[in-house]
């Protein structure tokens, strides 16, 4: 790699982001030259985050291609395998898996996360997490039934990824869940269209991993298009809309921008008594 090229992006890169946007499409096409050539100096986590940095403006725009967002889920693959080529089984269970608030609860259009909260004694697995198990092994299944019979392009696949992904977030097997959350998000916008609920609730789940994993930076631009979305389609005062919005406040907590994060919280405790007195005002 010669460095006087990288450099000479990474000038036209903050350009870009000075006069398109962070999330621009030119933004995304050179974060993933950027990442093209860490990738071929092998210098594998630097090209992982400008990868991910392109796939994720690639995701906040209306119209996506396709082939574009699987181009980076390969590199991305790759970056992983270059990274960790000795690594351990990816189902190795774990003493401690993620709280629900550390990651929060994954969701879909019609499928809901499970809520129990496993933990394995230090003498074997526990019951709990056989049935965890049993559970992560029977979505595969389903998952690769619904492949085989050329469903992987459906909403039903889409729920299903997702439910996967929320069995996985129980075992910390985070590497596993970003192609399933990344693959409903696509399918939901083919299906429905960029601006469907459907399209929030899988950006609002992504936005939560990457979050969960201190990848602010790729986490923040998913928040505000689920924000965004979810606000349309049912209004500020609507408890899916606070959800998001408390969601990224907390973000702003942790990325140091207290200022901001007061006021969404102020919004919040507005919208909360809002929503309050007009319940109350029904009876």
């Amino acid at each position: 790699m010669q460095q006087h090229d990288i450099s000479e992006l990474e000038r036209l890169l903050k350009l870009q982001e000075q006069t398109f946007g962070c999330d621009s499409t030119e933004v995304g096409e050179t974060c993933y030259k950027v990442a093209d050539l860490y990738f071929k100096d092998n210098s594998f986590e630097l090209a992982e985050s400008f990868y991910r940095r392109s796939l994720n403006t690639r995701l906040s725009q209306r119209d996506i291609h396709k082939t574009d967002v699987q181009k980076i889920e390969t590199q991305l693959k790759l970056c992983h395998a270059n990274m960790h080529p000795t690594a351990a089984p990816s189902a190795q269970p774990q003493d401690e898996p993620p709280s629900a608030e550390s990651i929060g609860e994954l969701d879909s259009h019609c499928v809901q996360s499970p809520q129990e909260k496993v933990s394995l004694p230090h003498n074997g697995t526990s019951q709990s997490s056989q049935r965890l198990n049993e559970a992560i092994n029977d979505a595969r299944v389903e998952l690769e039934l619904l492949k085989s019979f050329g469903g992987s392009e459906s909403t039903a696949f889409a729920d299903m990824s997702t439910k996967l992904a929320a069995l996985y977030c129980r075992k910390q097997m985070y590497a596993e869940m970003e192609p399933l959350l990344l693959q409903s998000v696509l399918i939901w916008k083919s299906s429905y269209g960029a601006n469907h609920p459907s399209v929030a609730t899988g950006l609002k789940n992504l936005a939560q991993l990457y979050c969960h994993q201190e990848q602010f930076t790729q986490a923040e631009p998913l928040f505000k298009l689920a924000l965004e979305i979810r606000t349309r389609a049912f209004g500020s005062d609507d408890p899916r809309v606070m959800e998001v919005q408390k969601n990224y406040a907390a973000l702003l907590q942790k990325t140091c921008r207290q200022n901001e994060a007061v006021a969404l919280e102020k919004q919040l405790q507005d919208a909360g008594n809002r929503r309050f007195k007009s319940v109350n005002a029904e009876f």
